[in-house]
């Protein structure tokens, strides 16, 4: 492959992630930043001097589309020089302009070349802009892609014996939280980790530590044994009450992490709290006869279309009120589909009054599907560490 175009397309992606990223960000688009390349470009040349400089990038694009006003100086710089170097490799003929032709066989193919995969559907261009957001990302079936892997500790504790002071008396529960404590350090360091969260769910006696990274830096963890994993399920499974001490690899994406202020907590046993719940919605799908598609990892069509009602019910779980975590856990092996939506004690219960809506039409949803079964929900606290 000829090196300018590597240059030109390892430029583009970068470009591309960045706009992608804000995108899911703020509220400018990729579609304006596409705009910016052939429409309204000469319009930023305040000096008419037949070049667009940085500053007058940065003064002039919130007039264009109004995601420009939500940028901070650094991000917009970085759009510009996107801009720059894509709009002179993408000008074939060197004429000056950028014809809508030149535009889209340029970016298809860097963006192709450097996936690896044709783009041919607006599937293929979604997948390619996720995977120059993140980093490496896997597709597990069309529309279910994955950048980052989760790493799940688990155990089972019985309930008694324990210290006065919470809403369930479990001394087994409590030695796991000493556990974790005096293991929470090392687990943090852990190179590339991005996420490290507890889920105890009193009513199933469940214990889970959830450790997320990247794919390639989940896989140099694999590759390290998952240390310190053996030794912290060696003594995990050595508490008195502590049963089923088990590991599961799962996709972890998350759609929205934000800081919002939280208030109450709640003690389930002495020196385990939390101030945030957990609402899980659950089901199980089933493989579809056939190879998987191009790219993808594995075949199931019920996963797809488990998929397709996530998205549409997607923009209304980010506006719950104070929605602090929205998460969505796949399995292959086990065929898990799993949305997990996170709120402060108060708003949860809010929440809660209404029905947790939804959750009534999403699960109906995944009912109707052909080869979804197992719709259910569940209640947990979870906190990130």
């Amino acid at each position: 492959m000829d090196s300018k175009f590597v240059v030109f397309g390892a430029g583009l992606a970068a470009g591309l992630g960045v706009a992608y990223c804000i995108e899911t960000q703020k509220r400018t688009s990729i579609v304006g930043v596409v705009g910016l390349l052939v429409t309204r470009w000469d319009s930023l040349d305040t000096n008419k001097d037949g070049q667009v400089d940085k500053d007058e990038f940065i003064n002039g694009v919130g007039n264009l589309y109004g995601g420009g006003k939500d940028l901070s100086k650094s991000e917009l710089a970085k759009l510009h020089a996107f801009i720059m170097a894509t709009r002179a490799q993408l000008d074939t003929n060197s004429d000056g302009n950028i014809s809508v032709n030149e535009l889209f066989s340029g970016l298809k193919a860097a963006l192709g070349a450097l996936s690896g995969k044709a783009i041919r559907t607006s599937q293929d261009l979604k997948d390619a802009l996720h995977m120059f957001k993140t980093g490496t990302s896997l597709t597990i079936v069309p529309g279910v892609n994955a950048s980052v892997l989760g790493r799940e500790w688990r155990c089972t504790f019985t309930t008694g014996n324990g210290n006065a002071g919470g809403l369930i008396n479990s001394k087994a529960l409590e030695e796991a939280q000493k556990l974790l404590d005096g293991t929470l350090a090392q687990v943090k360091s852990i190179a590339g980790v991005q996420r490290v969260a507890r889920v105890v769910c009193g009513g199933c006696q469940d214990f889970k530590v959830i450790i997320a990274a990247g794919v390639d830096d989940y896989k140099a963890w694999e590759a390290n044994g998952f240390a310190p994993e053996k030794d912290f399920l060696e003594k995990l499974g050595k508490i008195g009450g502590i049963t089923g001490a088990e590991t599961q690899t799962y996709t972890y994406e998350e759609f929205n992490t934000k800081v919002v202020p939280v208030g109450d907590q709640i003690t389930l046993v002495p020196g385990v709290n939390a101030g945030t719940l957990g609402r899980e919605w659950r089901c199980k799908f089933t493989p579809s006869s056939g190879s998987p598609a191009e790219g993808a990892l594995i075949c199931s069509t019920s996963l797809e279309k488990a998929q397709e009602v996530f998205d549409v019910m997607l923009d209304e779980l980010k506006a719950i009120p104070s929605v602090c975590g929205i998460n969505r856990t796949v399995c292959g092996s086990c065929q898990d589909f799993k949305i997990n939506i996170v709120l402060p004690l108060k708003e949860y219960t809010e929440w809660e009054a209404r029905d947790f809506a939804p959750e009534k039409a999403f699960c109906q949803a995944l009912s109707n599907l052909q080869g979804i079964h197992n719709v259910e929900t569940q209640k947990y606290t979870f906190v990130n560490l």
